[in-house]
């Protein structure tokens, strides 16, 4: 499955410009018979209601995390009997729920991923475990819902509108501590991290560089988390929302030219993340009650002559509050955007009533 169009934000733009500690303390009044006696009855008592519990055995108690012992792990690389040398043919050996391990001595591995079930993909060291493209098209796609992958860097996917780093068409899937760059000073990604039609995964910590339309992108995606990944060095956006909405934006820092940038999206939540724009911090089109809360908006290069805009919009009303505008202000920062009829933009206001005076830890 590939991507059938390119970014359309990218288009639109160009189209029109319990440690307790000790609370409770038996005493040492109490006679040891009595605490020998009590402590019987108590393990008589859980012994007794323990089967009442669903899943709750005197076994689960003895042994790790049901979850970690889902399904079988498969290994890649390493020196151990059985082990793969490629990380696909694990996958395509997996089983829904089985874990794929990835040694990072064997890296890095030159190849494209295709996941097309539920598993787990984990690296052994992010920074020396290299899964590289070779810009061959996409380097990861999740094509199945459930799939959580952490700890690899991803690089030098192919240069291409309908190609990510990592492409997902997949539900409730995690993305964790993940570098995404490219080699090539003369060629970079064109996403990071592209979303179609999912929803419901959680892309967390994380650091992107060196990508074209996006570090991330969401497209008609909805109810994801984004939140404490470093995002830089984009040609055009840190994070683009098109037609999607009811996302949760939080705890990121993006520095780029334009670091977030919306497009026919609503009801999301974009706060306490740190902008450090060159040009442009927030750009929307098109879009309305998004909630823009308790972001650092900084200039990347104060020494530089050129105009920080703070943020434009283009048609829509969204709630912005508690925000840092470059410097300390002490009355309403005003938003200035345009209410668009056809080729005639009417200019427009909105205001941020309460900005911070003071950049928001």
């Amino acid at each position: 499955m590939i991507i059938n169009k390119t970014s359309s934000f990218f288009s639109f733009f160009n189209k029109h410009y319990i440690n307790i500690n000790q609370i409770i303390s038996l005493g040492k009044t109490i006679e040891k018979r009595t605490i020998r006696f009590l402590s019987i009855f108590i393990l008589m008592i859980s012994c007794f209601f323990m089967p009442l519990v669903p899943g709750l055995t005197p076994e689960k108690l003895l042994t790790k995390p049901q979850s970690i012992l889902d399904g079988t792990i498969l290994y890649v690389g390493g020196s151990g009997p059985g082990n793969y040398t490629k990380i696909q043919d694990a996958i395509d050996n997996a089983s829904s729920g089985d874990t794929v391990f990835v040694y990072d001595d064997s890296s890095p591995y030159v190849e494209k991923i295709y996941i097309n079930k539920s598993l787990r993909l984990i690296g052994e060291n992010k920074n020396t475990t290299v899964i590289n493209g070779n810009d061959k098209g996409s380097v990861v796609i999740f094509d199945a819902d459930r799939i959580s992958l952490s700890e690899f860097t991803i690089k030098n996917c192919l240069f291409d509108t309908r190609c990510a780093a990592i492409l997902l068409y997949s539900n409730f899937s995690t993305i964790n501590n993940t570098i995404i760059t490219h080699d090539a000073s003369e060629n970079i990604n064109s996403y990071g991290i592209y979303l179609i039609n999912s929803s419901s995964n959680a892309i967390n910590n994380n650091r992107i560089t060196n990508c074209y339309y996006a570090g991330i992108e969401l497209d008609n995606s909805h109810n994801n988390t984004i939140s404490k990944n470093n995002i830089s060095n984009s040609y055009w956006s840190s994070l683009t929302l098109s037609s999607s909405s009811n996302n949760t934006i939080t705890q990121n820092f993006f520095a780029d030219l334009l670091c977030v940038s919306t497009l026919s999206s609503t009801h999301n939540i974009i706060h306490q993340n740190t902008l450090n724009a060159v040009v442009c911090a927030f750009f929307i089109v098109n879009s309305s009650q998004n909630r823009i809360t308790c972001n650092n908006i900084i200039k990347k290069y104060q020494s530089n002559s050129s105009v920080l805009v703070c943020a434009f919009y283009i048609n829509g009303r969204n709630t912005w509050d508690g925000n840092y505008w470059n410097k300390p202000r002490f009355f309403p920062k005003i938003i200035f955007g345009e209410n668009r009829l056809k080729k005639i933009g009417i200019p427009s206001f909105q205001f941020d009533w309460h900005p911070a005076s003071q950049p928001i830890s």
